[in-house]
């Protein structure tokens, strides 16, 4: 019952936000002030453009160039985290990627891989997010596509990506993606250096990828930030590569085992990642509960401040006052000053 009232709430939100973004009264004046970014190929002159009082600064900060490029799947031999001893080549798991980018850019399923996750995914623009796992080896690749039109077409890409961009000031889980190894890294070393959690927990080892001749696109912002401009390139198509991890246990919800001690890890870590109940997994071969999602929270909800709760419950009703605060309570004059003023982040990475 508590689940069923929490998704009806979302989706109040989610309807009232289509009916504000798509019937504006024509007869209401514009904002001099609205936010706007414009998009095109970094070697091409068409534009694409969004105005939306959503958009923030957090678009561009998530992604470091340097961090990116230096954190790739590397060339050469890569062993299995389940089978020791056995071994692949990144050259090669590269080749497999760069086919499966070609098959799902012709809007076909591609060969070799198990789709596990689409819901993200809009074919038709060919943009969101997809997950696949290898048939033949050990690992699962996130595929994360956008271009330049579908970047400015922030609810074409399914129900949570909506409700990412309304609370995350515009950002998708494109952007949040380029945060997932920095903050495992930071999440790792808090794990790993408390006496119980150390013992219990791990995580699976994770990597950038991107096709070799990736083209990149420009993001051009108005009217954001303290500078009220802002400017950034994106790869159009990029992943993350993680190890597979054989499960003997999926966390579940109706388990309050699972959910209290779910609930007691994130507030370990403070609000820094999402303590969704599917992103824990029992390994069976070491018996350890493993962090398969490591986005880092506060960027993709926009969270400011610690969000605090002792059961899902109060998580879920939480989220779901900060989201009508943020759409529906933030007048012009406060909006204006969130948009232009330097923030500090929030549990920074």
């Amino acid at each position: 019952m508590i689940r069923e009232y929490v998704k009806l709430i979302v989706y109040l939100h989610l309807i009232c936000n289509f009916c504000d973004t798509y019937s504006r009264s024509v007869h209401r004046p514009l904002d001099p002030l609205m936010p706007v970014i414009n998009t095109h190929w970094v070697e091409g002159t068409k534009k694409y453009a969004l105005k939306h009082s959503r958009l923030g600064n957090a678009i561009f900060k998530k992604f470091d160039k340097e961090y990116f490029m230096n954190h790739q799947l590397p060339d050469g031999p890569i062993e299995f985290r389940n089978s020791k001893g056995q071994s692949v080549n990144g050259s090669q798991l590269n080749k497999l990627f760069e086919q499966a980018v070609k098959q799902i850019s012709a809007k076909k399923k591609p060969r070799g891989f198990k789709i596990l996750k689409q819901r993200d995914f809009n074919w038709k623009l060919t943009s969101g997010l997809i997950i696949l796992k290898s048939n033949d080896y050990p690992f699962v690749i996130k595929l994360f596509f956008e271009n330049p039109k579908s970047f400015v077409c922030p609810f074409t890409k399914g129900f949570e990506q909506s409700i990412i961009f309304i609370m995350g000031e515009g950002i998708n889980r494109f952007n949040v993606g380029f945060t997932r190894i920095k903050n495992l890294e930071v999440i790792k070393e808090k794990i790993n250096s408390d006496p119980y959690w150390s013992k219990i927990i791990d995580f699976p080892r994770k990597w950038f990828w991107h096709p070799k001749n990736v083209k990149w696109f420009v993001v051009e912002g108005e009217n954001i930030g303290p500078e009220r401009r802002e400017r950034i390139e994106f790869p159009s198509i990029y992943a993350i590569v993680s190890d597979e991890i054989v499960v003997d246990e999926n966390f579940e919800m109706y388990s309050k085992k699972n959910r209290e001690m779910v609930i007691r890890l994130s507030t370990f870590l403070g609000n820094r990642m999402d303590p969704h109940i599917n992103n824990f997994l029992r390994e069976k071969s070491t018996g350890k509960l493993v962090i398969i999602d490591s986005e880092h929270f506060p960027s993709m909800v926009g969270l400011q401040k610690p969000l605090e709760y002792n059961n899902y419950f109060e998580w879920y009703a939480k989220l779901s006052l900060k989201c009508i605060d943020d759409y529906f309570l933030k007048y012009k004059k406060r909006r204006h000053e969130d948009q232009f003023k330097a923030k500090k982040e929030y549990l920074p990475i």
